[in-house]
């Protein structure tokens, strides 16, 4: 443990400070909490913390921020105070007679990486440490903080012990110092540890932080403890005898028991810890553990163990575990009525020897034949309960279904109980509701019926005649009549109905002006036109009737291809005279920046793209190690203020070696602890010293071991020296790796091929190579492919191709991207089979849009280029890392990806994978590799198919 007193100190005014300052510095969090306007700051105050995402947080973590409380109702009032100088898990685990553990903290996680996300005061984070799989829910609610875990063995052995202790060092700056804290624990469960400031006087209110688990059982919790910084620390990461039990009592260092008197309040000020242990062991391989959760709460209370809250402190609650603060004791015999076994006799020893709830010195009750008097006369504390006389038949004086009842005993006295109730009336011949009356208003009366008639007589009403359904025709045989209805019952309609089949104005335009008239049911003789309207078309008719003629699409004008090349090569429709012409849309113009060929001269964009292949100025070159400006320079023109640009990163400036813990001062600036450490293949640095995650591990036969996980003896997982690529399982050499082809052309499988992306063809052509060609069958739509001269659907699924292998004419086969390396600010499609380079903004499909979408843009319209910075491919790490650019994850070069600036510069070389997380370059190729082949958003992959 570091020093005490004088640096512990420093470390949390300083912490304080920063926090409080207007322009503080944002720290490398993965979530930040913050009580809420939802919750009643008035009652409770309000806490902000920031949580890492191994579970820890603190002035004296990584991180180097305290949490801060404001308690609503502490006078005078304090305003926000520093609470928390440690607040961190240790897992322990033992495997045979060897333990060995770790704190989940970032510091001492060496940066191992974690996935994670979150939102609202939530956050869900996962990784892998000394063979164990590490799942942690952190809740947030106004002033609770809810961690919750689970734990997989991904070890071949039997884990037989796996522990979690959450240690919290609270320093409550409120009254006097840290050395002034006092604390408590609760009497019954689940079990809670609490600290206060300010003095164990119960009758004046203190700021206050507990820690319990959420499970009423304590199923998981082994141990409990109150000690003191740091023996209390050092003790629980002691492993040399196996994972270190807690002491279950109020404890110091020094003095050993710190609660002489009895009250579960320790008696004397010191620097208090609390701490709760939880096994979920043993645990077999790839077993997956219980979920255990504990709460840590902020708040202002009475300076005593009040586990219910009721504001009377242990000893002097007559029922510690039931909140009762009015104490009522109605038999006087020191125990509340709440959880008195008998309340109203005394019995301080509570003794209940049948377990039964009613304690012994109850009275008893003698036994008698129940009645129906209002009273437990069999002594079964039930009233009433089938007493003599009950059920005989009686009559209610009711009519009909409710006449006969039977007898039941209510309210003490005998009374007659209809044995049917009123219901609907329907039609049965019965007094159904009870009225007295039989059959009347039944739900069939006046219902439309079938007599088995036809046409109009076939209709009828529904009545009920003694008990019985009957239909009653509604009508009579009449003359036909053209009404939509058979009149002279002979089951036909309409026929022969008089004034049909006559000619007449439809009233209507264009070829829908002749009709002849028809019967149209029951909205009587109609005329109808005799020619149907069709869409229009350019013939000189008015084809579908709408008054106008030759008005194509409803009056506007189809899109259509006049033979020019870029945005002259679309054009409008028109319909001159009965016959169709194609009138160009735009007019050749000054060429613009934005991925198409305003001048018509079959080139994209000359003259106008920056050197990173983007438009617009370029990017400034700031201090990310990267080639912002694609000089061939990294970091050149970086500012730092008064500190310098140290590997992609700006170091805050030193004298004395004032850095920040896992940092260290060279050259006047404070820089990474690993800066300038280059580690072995197959080890990393951390804390400025190599190691090798692998050793210790051992891992299932046909596995291996990469960056301290197993997995398959494959190079897509333990990934593929520099110069190489990964396809088929087998490291190959990359056949692009040594090959420049300058800015206007890309490599594929080792060759230098003209890139398309500052080529514009006509609207019916494609790019192919650097030059146009009309595509078969005409370009097909996406998802679909040209086979014996027409388009159909593609019958290759992506999802079922290998590795390396993408749907190549309808059939899976090698990635064309595989081989690529695009040009600066260029990306890789496939058309007809063989990759294309082309600007990101153009052509997102990389197929032919054929002229039948609707009308084109206007000559000032189209798509706009992304911005500096836009569709940038970064992600952010779950501890707080960022990741630029997009790369290759075969052993090639790390780079050729869009970082988010258009320079598509995303790095030099690289053993496998790599990025840069919080200023430190984090180890490639293995398992790492893996992590973030599903996080980062790649220009080539292997095994996916390569879509824009």
């Amino acid at each position: 443990p570091p020093p005490r007193a004088p640096s512990k100190r420093r470390w949390l005014l300083g912490a304080l400070c920063l926090a409080s300052a207007a322009q503080a510095a944002p720290v490398a969090v993965s979530q930040p909490f913050e009580t809420g306007p939802a919750c009643n700051q008035a009652e409770v105050g309000t806490v902000r913390l920031a949580l890492d995402t191994y579970g820890s947080f603190g002035s004296a973590t990584a991180i180097s921020t305290d949490a801060l409380f404001n308690p609503a109702d502490d006078a005078p009032d304090r305003g926000a105070r520093g609470t928390v100088y440690e607040s961190k898990p240790f897992l322990c685990r033992t495997v045979g007679n060897s333990s060995s553990g770790r704190w989940l903290e970032r510091g001492a996680m060496g940066g191992a990486a974690t996935v994670a996300d979150g939102d609202l005061g939530q956050l869900n984070s996962s990784y892998s440490v000394d063979g164990v799989r590490v799942e942690m829910n952190a809740r947030f609610e106004c002033d609770r903080l809810t961690q919750c875990w689970h734990f997989t063995n991904q070890t071949a052995a039997r884990i037989d012990t796996m522990a979690l202790t959450h240690y919290v060092d609270g320093d409550l700056f409120f009254e006097g110092n840290f050395n002034n804290d006092f604390a408590a624990t609760s009497v019954g469960i689940p079990r809670t540890v609490y600290e206060f400031d300010a003095g164990d006087n119960p009758n004046e209110p203190t700021t206050q932080l507990a820690l319990y688990g959420t499970d009423p059982q304590d199923t998981h919790l082994t141990g409990w403890e109150v000690g003191e910084y740091s023996e209390s620390r050092a003790r629980i990461a002691n492993t040399a005898n196996g994972c270190a039990p807690l002491r279950n009592g109020l404890t110091r260092s020094a003095g050993g028991n710190a609660d002489p008197n009895g009250d579960r309040v320790t008696d004397a000020g010191y620097d208090v810890t609390l701490s709760l242990r939880f096994d979920v062991g043993p645990l077999a391989p790839n077993e997956r553990s219980d979920e255990v959760c504990y709460t840590l709460r902020w708040g202002y209370a009475q300076a005593c163990s009040d586990e219910d809250s009721d504001g009377i402190c242990v000893p002097l609650d007559n029922c510690p575990a039931n909140a009762n603060a009015d104490q009522r004791d109605l038999d006087g015999d020191g125990v509340g009525d709440v959880c008195d076994n008998c309340p109203e006799t005394p019995n301080p020893n509570q003794a209940d020897a049948d377990r039964d709830g009613r304690g012994d010195a109850c009275p008893r009750c003698v036994a008698q034949p129940e009645q129906c008097n209002g009273q437990d006369d069999d002594c079964d504390e039930r009233v009433d309960e089938v007493p003599a006389g009950v059920g005989n038949a009686c009559m209610t004086g009711s009519p009909g279904r409710c006449a006969n009842g039977a007898q039941a005993c209510a309210n003490g006295r005998l009374s007659c109980v209809a044995a049917q109730m009123p219901v609907a009336e329907t039609c049965n011949g019965q007094d159904d509701d009870c009225d007295g009356r039989v059959d009347e208003s039944t739900p069939i009366d006046g219902e439309v019926c079938n007599n088995a008639g036809a046409g109009a007589c076939t209709q009828g009403v529904r009545r009920c005649v003694n008990g019985q359904a009957q239909c009653i025709s509604a009508s009579e045989p009449s003359p036909e009549v053209c009404n939509g209805a058979d009149d002279d019952c002979d089951g036909r309609l309409d026929e022969e109905s008089p004034g049909v089949g006559m000619p007449c104005e439809t009233g209507l335009p264009g070829v829908c002006a002749a009709g002849q008239t028809r019967c149209g049911g029951a909205a009587g003789i109609q005329c109808v036109d005799g020619a149907t309207a069709t869409p229009e078309v350019c013939d000189g008719l008015d084809n579908d009737c709408d008054g106008a003629v030759d008005n194509l699409n409803g009056g506007g004008q189809r899109a259509c291809v006049t033979g020019a090349t870029g945005l002259c090569a679309r054009g409008l429709e028109s319909c001159l005279a009965g016959a169709l012409s194609c009138t160009p849309s735009n007019v050749a113009a000054g060429e613009t920046c934005d991925g198409r060929d305003e001048d018509c001269d079959g080139r994209v964009d000359e003259g106008t793209r920056n050197a990173c292949g983007g438009c617009g100025p370029t990017a400034e070159d700031p201090c990310d190690g990267r080639d912002d400006d694609c000089d061939g320079q990294v970091d050149e023109d970086a500012a730092c203020g008064n500190g310098a640009c140290v590997d992609g990163a700006c170091a805050s400036p030193c004298e004395n070696g004032e850095c920040p813990r896992g940092q260290r001062c060279q050259a006047n600036v404070c820089v990474d602890l690993c800066s300038g450490i280059t580690c072995p293949d197959g080890q990393r640095c951390a804390e400025g010293a190599c190691f090798d995650p692998c050793a210790g591990v051992t891992c299932a036969a046909g596995d291996v071991c990469a960056d301290g996980i197993c997995g398959p003896d494959t190079c897509a997982f333990r990934g593929c020296p520099q110069g190489e690529r990964c396809a088929d399982g087998l490291c190959l050499p990359d056949l692009c790796a040594d090959v420049d082809c300058g800015p206007e052309a890309f490599c594929r499988a080792g060759r230098c091929v003209d890139s398309c992306a500052t080529v514009a063809c006509a609207a019916d052509e494609a790019c192919q190579d650097g030059a146009c060609v009309r595509p078969p069958c005409g370009g097909c739509p996406t998802g679909q492919i040209c086979s014996g001269g027409a388009c159909a659907e593609d019958p290759c699924d992506p999802s079922r191709c290998a590795d390396g292998e993408a749907c190549v004419d309808g059939a899976c086969a090698g990635d064309p991207c595989a081989d690529v390396d695009c040009p600066v600010g260029q990306r890789c499609v496939v058309r007809g089979g063989l990759a294309q380079c082309i600007y990101p903004e153009t052509d997102p499909d990389g197929e032919v849009t054929l002229p039948d979408m609707g009308p084109p843009p206007a000559a000032d319209q189209g798509v706009e280029p992304p911005k500096p910075g836009e569709d940038s491919g970064t992600v952010a790490l779950a501890d707080g890392g960022i990741t630029g650019g997009t790369g290759r994850l075969d052993g090639g070069n790390l780079g050729g990806g869009d970082d988010g600036t258009g320079s598509g510069d995303g790095g030099g070389a690289a053993d496998g994978c790599a990025c840069n997380v919080n200023g430190e370059r984090a180890p490639g190729g293995g398992i790492f590799g893996l992590l973030l082949l599903g996080l980062l958003r790649r220009r080539r992959t292997l095994g996916a198919v390569h879509r824009p």
